[in-house]
């Protein structure tokens, strides 16, 4: 609870956002999108799926068929763990920061691949691991919305991090 309070102390709703397609992205893809059923964690994927119309999606914890499910059901077409690159990935196992670490320098992410971390703030490790992944050098723009980080790799984007109340 007092981790939640500080994070709205911090956080900024659309109108603290200074960057177009970040500000498009939650004013119609977080704010205004879809109404999903589930976790806030799952709900924020599947609106931002939503909104770029994704088609494939990697889910690091591949054996999550609650996930995949939920996923089938309200994407009838998008394929899950494709052979060829996705164009999303949800790493929705416990955030560890050598785990993270070796996942970014071994991953060769395009401009327009997006990465949903669940439950950045669960402890103390997964706000290490979230800290370290704002860091990376393939960052460009982070979006904290306390249940789930959303990570772009955007080409021609300034490097930027939100703190945005979902």
């Amino acid at each position: 609870m007092l981790k939640y309070l500080k994070f709205l102390l911090k956080s900024t709703n659309q109108h603290g956002v200074h960057s177009p397609f970040v500000y498009a992205y939650v004013t119609r893809g977080l704010y205004r999108g879809k109404k999903y059923r589930g976790p806030v964690h799952r709900r924020i994927l599947f609106r931002t799926i939503a909104y770029f119309g994704i088609g494939s999606i990697h889910i690091a914890e591949a054996s999550d068929e609650r996930l995949s499910a939920s996923l089938k059901t309200c994407f009838p077409g998008i394929a899950i763990n494709p052979a060829e690159r996705p164009r999303i990935t949800c790493y929705n196992k416990p955030l560890i920061p050598g785990e993270v670490s070796r996942f970014l320098s071994e991953t060769d992410f395009k401009g327009d691949h997006i990465l949903v971390l669940e439950k950045i703030h669960r402890n103390k490790t997964a706000e290490k691991t979230w800290e370290m992944v704002k860091k990376n050098g393939k960052v460009v723009v982070t979006i904290d919305l306390f249940y789930a980080g959303i990570v772009f790799f955007r080409e021609g984007q300034a490097r930027e991090d939100f703190i945005i109340r979902p």
